[in-house]
């Protein structure tokens, strides 16, 4: 059986609006089925990854003869999870296109693994043990957290005598950093023992944090929303989904699932934005399909102007 691989990528600079990073190296790959491939990005830069399942949307992406397509709308359920978990905010990861890793979502379909993301060049922000800090995305803009630990790594960051290993980390120190900042404009961090345990005894440690900012848009359902970067940039889709994912975005007493997104969602917002300098959203049913029954939804997107 031949196996196929795809990659695409373009090379695109941010310019100066206000959004805190300067380059995006944006591409895509896939997978097929019984193949395996590698994302890196260019020294500096980590993977962002922006979209990613494992299945089949369509009759025509790397195709056999004679074709094995019982289902053209196919997703394992987690599959996105797996591969943000083994690729995103690293600077390479390898990938294996199989059922044993995904689970099979449509026996006897012929399937692939598609990833789309970005090369991004991250903020960091280096906290010294026993000291305070602060990171702050400005108004409008969302933190995104890609990597952070309370420990050492090395020599030369925050330097000190007490140093007796460079390879330590807090083991819950990511979650928990993550959940004070993911998603926030604006977080404040202490560098102790007292938050995140003490991972090596006699050594002086740190918190370091890789982050992006982001801007965030929020459509609720029944509601339409303008978006539009300024002259001469336009919109670069991070994240986009229609459904519910918690209780608080989007109040209302008809809440009866609060996991649930439209599968097309992404795509259609993606063609409906990327690349534009306006556009317009409108978060309803008849749009994007209705992911969970008797639930109020919203659209929540996260992009940059370039």
């Amino acid at each position: 059986m031949a196996i196929f691989q795809k990659f695409s990528a373009t090379l695109v600079f941010i310019k100066a609006t206000g959004v805190r990073f300067s380059f995006i190296f944006a591409a895509n790959i896939v997978i097929c089925e019984g193949g395996s491939n590698r994302i890196s990005c260019p020294t500096g830069y980590i993977i962002n990854v922006l979209h990613a399942f494992y299945g089949r949307t369509d009759g025509t992406t790397y195709g056999m003869s004679p074709p094995i397509y019982r289902d053209h709308q196919c997703t394992a359920t987690g599959s996105s999870n797996i591969i943000n978990d083994v690729c995103d905010g690293q600077q390479y990861c390898s990938l294996s296109a199989n059922n044993q890793v995904f689970g099979d979502p449509c026996p006897g379909t012929y399937k692939y693994i598609k990833v789309e993301y970005k090369c991004t060049i991250p903020f960091v922000k280096v906290i010294c043990e026993h000291s305070t800090g602060t990171i702050n995305c400005g108004t409008g803009k969302r933190i995104g957290v890609l990597d952070a630990f309370y420990g050492r790594s090395n020599r030369l960051t925050c330097p000190s005598r007490s140093i007796l290993t460079t390879s330590c980390s807090a083991p819950n120190s990511f979650n928990q950093i993550r959940s004070s900042c993911h998603g926030n404009q604006a977080c404040t961090l202490s560098a102790n023992n007292g938050v995140y345990g003490d991972p090596c005894v006699g050594t002086y440690k740190y918190i370091k944090v890789k982050y992006v900012c982001y801007l965030s848009v929020v459509v609720c359902e029944g509601r339409r929303r303008s978006i539009r970067c300024p002259t001469n940039h336009v919109i670069s889709i991070h994240t986009a989904y229609y459904g519910r994912t918690d209780s608080s975005t989007c109040p209302s007493r008809a809440i009866r699932s609060s996991r649930c997104k439209s599968r097309s969602s992404f795509r259609r917002i993606h063609n409906t934005c990327h690349g534009k300098q306006r556009c317009a959203i409108t978060a309803t049913n008849t749009v994007f399909g209705n992911p969970c029954n008797g639930t109020y939804k919203y659209i929540k997107m996260s992009y940059v102007c370039y």
